[in-house]
């Protein structure tokens, strides 16, 4: 079963500047959205009211996760540090440091007890989250690595880069289990399946690749998109979702490999208390960028530059 199409409501807190990551609540009670204003700001879910928001970085802010039980937050951006928050209190714990460039994405492990971190240094960090400590440095990209996650079932890492190769990790030894070649460019996302038997990249090439991390080889491959695709994830329903640059959000069948349904993501947000449903057809205007995805029960958040949109 799909997501229903409803605005729950738009936000527009980032000073106009571009909202770049999005993560709920373990609760599913606030969103947390990060832009390039450098700010980090919660939401009150129910009503989409303004609530806390967290100063720390310096420069713009490309990334941000929050750990498995919702007590800490990650952020990370156009700078070296990761600031690690703690989610209610909304203070600043520690900074990691570690990186020599920006660095793109973070993830937290099942467990939360580790922290990866992606780099445009092509290195990927592993930190030990209660004391801050750098525990391994994994290296098998060429060029900038902008995605990585850890699979649900605690047994995989994989990151993306723009060298256009994913590589799959031990998420508990470090050790290069795979790198899948497949992509024509720079890939910006990379999805566990629930059980974790399938990752999904995506990113400039437009396509949507899905490979077996048992048979370690390429599934199927899907036309994605249109234009780059820049968020994935997988929905509650075990539903692929993906966003890209053309404004549209599609929700795949990954085992059919077909799209259910298209969602385009509307030029202008709509008032908080709209009712309206997305509207499916195409527009000749310029289309929206589509930057992050988030997702609790039921729910489904789709992120685009300055403003989210919330379905139920």
């Amino acid at each position: 079963m799909g997501f229903k199409r409803k605005e729950r409501f738009a936000l527009s807190e980032h000073h106009g500047a571009a909202v770049t990551g999005v993560v709920f609540s373990a609760d599913g009670k606030q969103l947390v959205s990060v832009g390039r204003d450098t700010e980090i700001q919660m939401t009150d879910v129910a009503n989409g009211k303004k609530g806390r928001t967290l100063f720390g970085h310096e420069h713009p802010i490309r990334t941000v996760a929050a750990s498995p039980d919702g007590k800490l937050l990650a952020s990370a951006g156009e700078e070296t540090r990761i600031m690690l928050w703690d989610a209610q209190a909304g203070k600043l714990l520690r900074i990691l440091s570690g990186h020599t460039d920006f660095v793109n994405a973070v993830s937290f492990s099942a467990d939360g007890k580790r922290l990866a971190s992606a780099g445009a240094d092509g290195r990927i960090l592993l930190w030990d989250v209660k004391t801050g400590q750098l525990v391994q440095t994994l290296l098998g990209h060429s060029n900038e690595v902008n995605a990585v996650a850890f699979s649900r079932n605690g047994k995989f890492l994989a990151s993306g880069s723009a060298d256009s190769q994913v590589i799959l990790w031990n998420a508990a030894t470090g050790e290069q289990i795979q790198s899948f070649a497949g992509h024509q460019a720079a890939i910006r996302a990379v999805a566990f399946s629930p059980n974790g038997q399938k990752l999904v990249s995506a990113g400039e090439d437009t396509k949507i690749l899905v490979w077996n991390t048992a048979t370690r080889k390429l599934d199927k491959q899907m036309a994605g998109a249109t234009n780059a695709i820049s968020a994935l994830m997988f929905g509650p329903s075990g539903s692929l979702i993906a966003g890209s640059e053309d404004g549209e959000v599609k929700e795949w069948d990954v085992e059919k490999g077909q799209t259910k349904q298209i969602i385009n993501v509307p030029l202008q947000p709509q008032s908080n208390n709209s009712e309206e449903s997305l509207n499916f057809r195409s527009s000749e205007q310029a289309k929206p960028w589509l930057t992050a995805l988030a997702a609790i029960p039921i729910r489904l958040l789709i992120n685009r530059q300055n403003f989210t949109y919330h379905g139920f």
